[in-house]
């Protein structure tokens, strides 16, 4: 189970997906934002899929599968969906734009993403404001999987990442 803002994420061991909570943005992927449900909604998007982790901002949702693929919904106003959506958010579940990265971590803050891959390298996405994306720009916000570059990761690998309301941390260690 995996907890935002005001929303939920729930598995069950027969691997069904149910959300529940606030759906503003459309966070919770059922094909509306104007429903609120109190009581779990199966997502039937994700049958044929095996969710390894999920990642609930404060308005939107990015969910991990075992293949290493992102799927996400809700706000996208800074692009923290990591893909395109007609108007600021999607209210169903579609896959971010990954260009071969196969993410083993997804973490969020209040709207941005945190990804790192199977090869340790760190990725970003969503509201830059505070630097948060590592991207250099504190006024650039990334509507796309932003790989991160830095002298400071430089022979070195990303173990972890955790995200606060508008911080990134990680965890390296040397090659």
């Amino acid at each position: 189970m995996w907890a935002g803002g005001m929303h939920s994420l729930v598995q069950l061991e027969n691997g069904h997906v149910y959300v529940f909570g606030l759906n503003n943005w459309g966070q919770l992927g059922i094909g509306t934002r104007s429903e609120d449900p109190q009581l779990p909604v199966r997502l039937k998007f994700f049958d044929d899929k095996e969710i390894v982790s999920a990642a609930l901002s404060q308005h939107a949702t990015v969910v991990l599968t075992r293949e290493g693929r992102l799927y996400s919904a809700g706000r996208n106003s800074y692009g923290q969906l990591g893909r395109a959506t007609e108007g600021e958010c999607a209210t169903e579940f579609g896959e971010v734009e990954m260009s071969g990265v196969v993410a083993q971590q997804v973490v969020a803050g209040y709207h941005h993403f945190v990804v790192v891959d199977e090869k340790g390298l760190l990725y970003t996405m969503g509201f830059g404001e505070m630097q948060q994306l590592g991207n250099g720009n504190k006024y650039e916000d990334e509507p796309r999987l932003y790989h991160v570059k830095s002298a400071a990761l430089a022979q070195r690998k990303v173990v972890m990442a955790s995200a606060g309301s508008q911080h990134t941390m990680i965890l390296t260690e040397k090659l």
